[in-house]
């Protein structure tokens, strides 16, 4: 049963009602709202017996960090690859989760451009996602888990990163907040780093109505009825918690699961995370990285004077904007919602002569796209490669040479 605020779309039901049926349910992290509703769904008997190990693990380290101008600054992993790197220095290995796919082949072509120029390219950065080629999956996780392998840096996507079970993990970071707290619990390893958007720091922890039984309702309800809700939407107020509280991080997951266990708050690492709780603690996020931690703050811009929009030229836009409208229709028609969402949920028609209006040289990626149709992180992870490659490969067909009217003849002239 999925957790957060999908855990309730499904309700499970009981196998069978004979008394004399053993049901045994596992999980390695069940909340107890989360645990209330599986009981209540299977109707079992009452006091079922409950086996239950602490989530905290002692060797964890647990830390924050704020996304400097967001998480398209990728030089937000500077610190993984130190700009002076040379052997015999050592990469520790680590797992970088990503919530769209799109980002993870980014981040590990920025991360393997950091490397020398003889270790670019040879398979110490690798990107791993879902929908990449089964083959492909098999070769680059056998890699990464052989403790000899050279794949030494994995960005993933948070649903398959959910497989990934391997020792010879020093590390993980979170780029990006992490929508539900079991979600980052299932991914923590060794030293657990959670970058976190700008927005989500924004938000004074004091002012969070938690809901003992829904402790991971999403911080604005809107998303539970929005067609395409966007990551703040959807963010559940329990893991928005975890990230601005000046709590000790054990504690707060103590809280969440109903740990009382003795193990709740143990930890052998010299420390257990960056709170404000821990007075004295000598912690620096900068300690666990070979590079510096990017802390660049954002540049004000100075008064200017105000320059005028620039758009594609009019005789341009008709043939895009027929273009964009067959693209709409081929995928829209292999879309396998299609029998439920118009075309019009894939690209309507006042984005349609967005596109075709925006200049050409403001669309250099499939991410400004996204940006300029103000459009979802799913959204740009189902459709803004398509458009990308489509707008940035439109060539007009029109030239000066074919113009008709009084304008083309004095430019002739």
């Amino acid at each position: 049963m999925p957790g957060q605020n999908h855990g309730y779309d499904y309700t499970l039901e009981a196998p069978s009602s004979n008394a004399d049926t053993s049901l045994t349910l596992l999980s390695a992290t069940v909340p107890s709202h989360i645990f209330n509703h599986i009981n209540s769904s299977l109707a079992l008997r009452p006091n079922p017996t409950v086996i239950r190990v602490s989530t905290n693990r002692p060797n964890l380290v647990y830390a924050r960090h704020i996304l400097v101008n967001g998480r398209h600054d990728l030089r937000n992993l500077d610190m993984i690859v130190p700009a002076a790197f040379h052997p015999p220095m050592r990469l520790p290995t680590l797992l970088i989760f990503f919530g769209v796919k799109i980002e993870t082949s980014a981040a590990a072509q920025y991360i393997d451009s950091r490397l020398p120029d003889g270790l670019r390219g040879t398979g110490i950065c690798r990107h791993y996602h879902a929908e990449m080629s089964r083959q492909y999956l098999d070769q680059v996780y056998s890699d990464f888990a052989d403790p000899e392998g050279r794949t030494l840096i994995l960005c993933a996507t948070a649903g398959a990163g959910e497989d990934v079970d391997i020792p010879r993990i020093e590390g993980v970071i979170t780029y990006g907040i992490a929508e539900e707290v079991t979600t980052k619990t299932q991914w923590d390893a060794a030293f657990c780093v959670s970058m976190i958007e700008p927005w989500v720091a924004e938000i004074d922890s004091s002012t969070l109505i938690i809901d003992s039984n829904d402790p991971d309702c999403p911080l604005q309800d809107i998303s539970l009825t929005k067609k395409n809700p966007t990551k703040q939407e959807r963010t559940g107020r329990a893991s928005i918690h975890f990230a601005v509280s000046d709590e000790c991080e054990r504690v707060l997951k103590a809280a969440y699961y109903g740990d009382d266990s003795a193990e709740a708050l143990y930890y052998t690492g010299r420390w257990c995370c960056d709170s404000k709780a821990h007075v004295g603690s000598t912690f620096e996020l900068q300690k666990l990285f070979l590079g510096s931690i990017y802390e660049e703050q954002p540049v004000v811009p100075t008064a200017a004077k105000r320059r005028r929009n620039v758009y594609r030229p009019t005789r341009d836009r008709p043939l895009l904007e027929e273009l964009l409208g067959r693209w709409r229709f081929d995928v829209h028609r292999n879309f396998h919602l299609r029998a439920v969402r118009p075309p019009t949920f894939i690209l309507d028609a006042p984005d349609i002569k967005k596109l075709a209006m925006a200049a050409p040289d403001s669309i250099n990626s499939a991410e400004s796209i996204t940006t300029l149709l103000k459009q979802t992180e799913e959204w740009a992870g189902l459709w803004a490669d398509g458009l990308f490659k489509l707008v940035s490969g439109y060539t007009p067909v029109n030239g000066d040479d074919e113009e008709e009217g009084p304008r083309a003849k004095r430019r002739k002239a």
